[in-house]
Protein backbone atom coordinates (compact mmCIF):
# COMPACT_ATOMS: atom_id res chain seq x y z
CA UNK A 1 0.00 0.00 0.00
CA UNK A 2 1.92 3.34 -1.12
CA UNK A 3 1.31 6.34 1.24
CA UNK A 4 -0.25 9.27 -0.73
CA UNK A 5 1.17 12.29 1.14
CA UNK A 6 -0.94 15.67 0.88
CA UNK A 7 2.14 17.92 0.46
CA UNK A 8 4.26 20.13 -2.85
CA UNK A 9 7.26 19.95 -2.91
CA UNK A 10 9.47 22.62 -5.44
CA UNK A 11 12.38 23.83 -6.90
CA UNK A 12 13.59 27.11 -7.33
CA UNK A 13 15.38 27.85 -10.91
CA UNK A 14 18.53 28.66 -11.71
CA UNK A 15 20.95 26.95 -13.70
CA UNK A 16 24.10 24.92 -12.65
CA UNK A 17 24.83 22.31 -9.76
CA UNK A 18 22.72 21.61 -7.03
CA UNK A 19 22.56 22.74 -3.13
CA UNK A 20 19.42 22.18 -0.72
CA UNK A 21 18.33 25.46 0.89
CA UNK A 22 16.75 25.23 4.49
CA UNK A 23 18.54 28.57 5.98
CA UNK A 24 16.99 32.26 4.80
CA UNK A 25 19.92 34.32 6.33
CA UNK A 26 23.68 32.71 6.29
CA UNK A 27 26.93 34.30 7.46
CA UNK A 28 29.75 34.43 5.45
CA UNK A 29 32.20 32.18 7.26
CA UNK A 30 34.76 31.73 3.84
CA UNK A 31 36.13 34.81 4.97
CA UNK A 32 38.90 36.30 7.36
CA UNK A 33 38.90 39.47 9.03
CA UNK A 34 40.68 41.15 5.87
CA UNK A 35 37.94 39.35 3.38
CA UNK A 36 40.50 37.03 1.79
CA UNK A 37 38.98 34.75 0.40
CA UNK A 38 40.51 31.04 1.52
CA UNK A 39 40.94 27.95 -0.42
CA UNK A 40 42.44 24.32 -1.44
CA UNK A 41 45.12 24.95 -4.64
CA UNK A 42 44.17 22.24 -7.57
CA UNK A 43 45.51 21.01 -10.67
CA UNK A 44 42.30 22.31 -13.08
CA UNK A 45 44.21 20.04 -15.60
CA UNK A 46 44.12 17.24 -13.83
CA UNK A 47 40.36 18.03 -12.29
CA UNK A 48 38.45 19.27 -15.89
CA UNK A 49 37.16 16.28 -16.93
CA UNK A 50 36.50 15.06 -13.59
CA UNK A 51 34.69 18.58 -12.31
CA UNK A 52 32.57 18.14 -15.12
CA UNK A 53 31.68 13.95 -14.49
CA UNK A 54 29.99 14.89 -11.38
CA UNK A 55 28.16 18.29 -12.05
CA UNK A 56 25.44 15.97 -12.76
CA UNK A 57 22.46 18.36 -13.04
CA UNK A 58 20.75 18.75 -17.07
CA UNK A 59 18.54 21.52 -16.66
CA UNK A 60 18.34 23.01 -19.99
CA UNK A 61 14.83 24.70 -20.49
CA UNK A 62 13.31 22.60 -18.78
CA UNK A 63 9.95 23.91 -17.02
CA UNK A 64 7.69 22.51 -14.64
CA UNK A 65 5.05 24.78 -13.55
CA UNK A 66 4.98 27.88 -11.33
CA UNK A 67 3.86 28.35 -7.72
CA UNK A 68 -0.16 29.12 -7.74
CA UNK A 69 -0.11 30.86 -3.93
CA UNK A 70 -3.04 32.61 -2.74
CA UNK A 71 -3.71 35.44 -0.85
CA UNK A 72 -3.24 34.28 3.13
CA UNK A 73 0.15 32.88 1.88
CA UNK A 74 1.25 36.18 1.38
CA UNK A 75 0.05 38.37 3.99
CA UNK A 76 2.67 37.90 6.33
CA UNK A 77 5.72 40.10 7.67
CA UNK A 78 9.00 37.33 6.79
CA UNK A 79 11.47 37.02 9.73
CA UNK A 80 15.00 38.81 9.67
CA UNK A 81 16.47 35.07 10.13
CA UNK A 82 14.83 31.81 9.94
CA UNK A 83 16.34 28.23 10.34
CA UNK A 84 14.26 25.68 9.31
CA UNK A 85 15.68 23.18 11.96
CA UNK A 86 15.14 25.79 14.88
CA UNK A 87 11.79 26.29 13.58
CA UNK A 88 10.89 22.34 12.90
CA UNK A 89 12.82 20.94 15.80
CA UNK A 90 10.85 18.06 15.76
CA UNK A 91 12.51 17.29 12.48
CA UNK A 92 15.82 18.57 13.31
CA UNK A 93 18.17 15.64 12.73
CA UNK A 94 16.49 15.04 9.60
CA UNK A 95 16.94 18.37 8.04
CA UNK A 96 20.07 18.73 9.35
CA UNK A 97 21.61 15.54 8.04
CA UNK A 98 23.89 16.40 4.86
CA UNK A 99 24.68 13.77 2.43
CA UNK A 100 27.56 12.62 0.87
CA UNK A 101 26.88 11.96 -3.08
CA UNK A 102 30.25 9.90 -3.54
CA UNK A 103 31.73 9.31 -6.84
CA UNK A 104 28.20 9.52 -8.75
CA UNK A 105 26.93 12.78 -10.53
CA UNK A 106 23.43 12.53 -8.33
CA UNK A 107 23.73 15.62 -6.92
CA UNK A 108 19.92 15.72 -9.17
CA UNK A 109 18.48 13.06 -6.94
CA UNK A 110 20.44 13.34 -3.50
CA UNK A 111 18.83 17.11 -3.42
CA UNK A 112 15.66 15.99 -4.67
CA UNK A 113 15.19 13.13 -1.96
CA UNK A 114 16.72 15.29 1.42
CA UNK A 115 13.95 17.94 0.08
CA UNK A 116 11.03 15.41 -0.21
CA UNK A 117 12.18 14.04 3.39
CA UNK A 118 12.56 16.91 5.02
CA UNK A 119 9.20 18.25 3.74
CA UNK A 120 6.96 14.91 4.71
CA UNK A 121 8.78 15.22 8.36
CA UNK A 122 7.54 18.87 8.43
CA UNK A 123 4.17 17.94 6.68
CA UNK A 124 3.34 15.23 9.37
CA UNK A 125 4.91 17.08 11.99
CA UNK A 126 7.76 14.70 12.71
CA UNK A 127 5.41 11.49 12.35
CA UNK A 128 7.25 10.43 9.15
CA UNK A 129 10.91 11.08 9.56
CA UNK A 130 12.14 7.69 7.26
CA UNK A 131 14.70 9.28 4.09
CA UNK A 132 13.59 9.29 0.95
CA UNK A 133 15.67 6.94 -1.38
CA UNK A 134 17.88 8.42 -3.52
CA UNK A 135 18.79 5.30 -4.94
CA UNK A 136 15.20 4.77 -6.67
CA UNK A 137 16.02 7.68 -7.81
CA UNK A 138 19.44 7.26 -9.86
CA UNK A 139 18.01 3.60 -10.61
CA UNK A 140 14.33 4.59 -11.92
CA UNK A 141 14.15 7.71 -13.41
CA UNK A 142 16.65 7.78 -16.00
CA UNK A 143 16.52 8.49 -19.60
CA UNK A 144 13.55 9.73 -21.05
CA UNK A 145 12.49 10.76 -17.70
CA UNK A 146 14.72 12.61 -15.68
CA UNK A 147 18.05 12.09 -17.33
CA UNK A 148 19.40 12.30 -21.40
CA UNK A 149 21.68 9.67 -20.52
CA UNK A 150 21.21 5.61 -19.01
CA UNK A 151 23.02 6.39 -16.46
CA UNK A 152 21.84 7.95 -12.87
CA UNK A 153 25.39 8.84 -12.22
CA UNK A 154 26.44 10.85 -15.18
CA UNK A 155 23.41 13.54 -14.03
CA UNK A 156 19.80 14.35 -14.23
CA UNK A 157 16.98 17.18 -14.13
CA UNK A 158 15.80 17.78 -10.61
CA UNK A 159 12.95 19.21 -11.38
CA UNK A 160 11.53 15.86 -13.36
CA UNK A 161 12.58 14.13 -10.13
CA UNK A 162 9.82 15.59 -8.04
CA UNK A 163 7.72 15.10 -11.32
CA UNK A 164 8.79 11.54 -11.41
CA UNK A 165 8.10 11.59 -7.00
CA UNK A 166 4.28 12.48 -7.72
CA UNK A 167 3.92 11.01 -10.89
CA UNK A 168 5.12 7.46 -9.79
CA UNK A 169 6.63 7.50 -6.08
CA UNK A 170 9.99 6.45 -4.40
CA UNK A 171 10.44 4.70 -1.40
CA UNK A 172 12.45 5.25 1.93
CA UNK A 173 16.24 4.15 2.58
CA UNK A 174 14.72 1.21 4.65
CA UNK A 175 13.81 0.20 1.31
CA UNK A 176 16.80 1.13 -0.73
CA UNK A 177 19.71 2.22 0.66
CA UNK A 178 22.53 4.74 -1.10
CA UNK A 179 24.73 2.64 -2.90
CA UNK A 180 27.70 4.93 -3.59
CA UNK A 181 30.74 5.06 -0.92
CA UNK A 182 31.06 8.40 0.41
CA UNK A 183 33.94 10.43 -0.61
CA UNK A 184 37.39 10.63 1.59
CA UNK A 185 40.46 12.72 2.01
CA UNK A 186 42.84 10.28 0.81
CA UNK A 187 45.27 11.63 4.03
CA UNK A 188 45.73 15.00 6.51
CA UNK A 189 48.25 15.54 4.70
CA UNK A 190 46.67 15.41 1.01
CA UNK A 191 43.60 17.22 1.35
CA UNK A 192 42.71 16.16 -1.92
CA UNK A 193 38.76 14.20 -2.17
CA UNK A 194 39.31 10.11 -3.08
CA UNK A 195 36.13 10.83 -5.52
CA UNK A 196 38.51 13.06 -7.65
CA UNK A 197 40.93 10.36 -8.40
CA UNK A 198 37.96 8.08 -8.80
CA UNK A 199 35.59 9.74 -11.45
CA UNK A 200 37.01 8.19 -14.58
CA UNK A 201 34.87 5.06 -13.65
CA UNK A 202 31.75 6.35 -12.13
CA UNK A 203 30.05 3.89 -9.82
CA UNK A 204 28.31 1.75 -11.84
CA UNK A 205 24.22 2.08 -11.22
CA UNK A 206 22.28 -1.03 -11.79
CA UNK A 207 18.74 -1.30 -13.49
CA UNK A 208 15.64 -0.07 -11.83
CA UNK A 209 14.54 -2.68 -9.46
CA UNK A 210 11.11 -2.46 -7.77
CA UNK A 211 11.99 -4.27 -4.85
CA UNK A 212 13.92 -3.41 -1.40
CA UNK A 213 17.32 -4.43 -0.76
CA UNK A 214 15.65 -6.69 2.12
CA UNK A 215 13.49 -9.39 0.50
CA UNK A 216 11.51 -9.18 3.87
CA UNK A 217 10.23 -5.61 2.86
CA UNK A 218 7.69 -5.07 -0.29
CA UNK A 219 8.63 -2.44 -2.31
CA UNK A 220 4.92 -1.43 -2.61
CA UNK A 221 4.41 -1.34 1.42
CA UNK A 222 7.46 1.57 1.61
CA UNK A 223 6.26 3.69 -1.33
CA UNK A 224 5.89 7.25 -1.01
CA UNK A 225 4.20 9.67 -3.24
CA UNK A 226 3.55 13.14 -3.42
CA UNK A 227 0.47 15.44 -4.50
CA UNK A 228 2.17 18.48 -6.31
CA UNK A 229 5.29 19.94 -7.23
CA UNK A 230 6.01 23.42 -8.59
CA UNK A 231 9.14 25.85 -9.53
CA UNK A 232 9.73 29.84 -8.46
CA UNK A 233 10.96 30.54 -12.31
CA UNK A 234 8.78 33.48 -11.73
CA UNK A 235 8.70 34.41 -8.42
CA UNK A 236 10.43 37.25 -6.40
CA UNK A 237 13.13 36.26 -3.67
CA UNK A 238 10.23 36.86 -1.05
CA UNK A 239 7.75 33.97 -2.51
CA UNK A 240 11.28 31.70 -2.27
CA UNK A 241 11.10 32.75 1.39
CA UNK A 242 7.99 32.95 2.35
CA UNK A 243 7.99 29.58 1.14
CA UNK A 244 10.87 28.00 3.12
CA UNK A 245 9.37 29.75 6.29
CA UNK A 246 5.74 27.71 5.33
CA UNK A 247 6.70 24.65 4.05
CA UNK A 248 10.09 23.59 4.63
CA UNK A 249 13.69 23.68 2.18
CA UNK A 250 13.68 24.10 -1.37
CA UNK A 251 15.86 23.02 -4.24
CA UNK A 252 18.31 25.89 -5.73
CA UNK A 253 20.87 25.48 -8.65
CA UNK A 254 23.17 27.48 -8.44
CA UNK A 255 25.85 28.14 -11.65
CA UNK A 256 29.54 27.06 -11.14
CA UNK A 257 32.70 27.26 -12.63
CA UNK A 258 35.96 25.36 -11.73
CA UNK A 259 37.71 27.74 -9.72
CA UNK A 260 34.72 26.75 -7.57
CA UNK A 261 37.08 24.07 -6.39
CA UNK A 262 39.68 26.80 -4.95
CA UNK A 263 36.85 26.97 -2.10
CA UNK A 264 36.66 23.40 -0.59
Amino acid sequence: MEKRILSIFCCLIITGCLILIGIIYLSTHNRDNNRTLMGNRWSYEELSANFYRIYGNETGSIRIKSRPYNGTELMFTLPKRFDSRQYWPQCFSVINRINDQGACGSCWAVTAADTITDRLCIATNGTIRERISAADLIECCRSGQCSISDSGCNGGNPYLAFKYFVENGLVGERCKRYPVPPCRKVSEDIKRDICWLTTDHLFPVGSCRKQCDNDSEEYAQNLYRGNDYYDFWDSSIDDVKRDIVQYGPVVANIPVFEKLLDYG
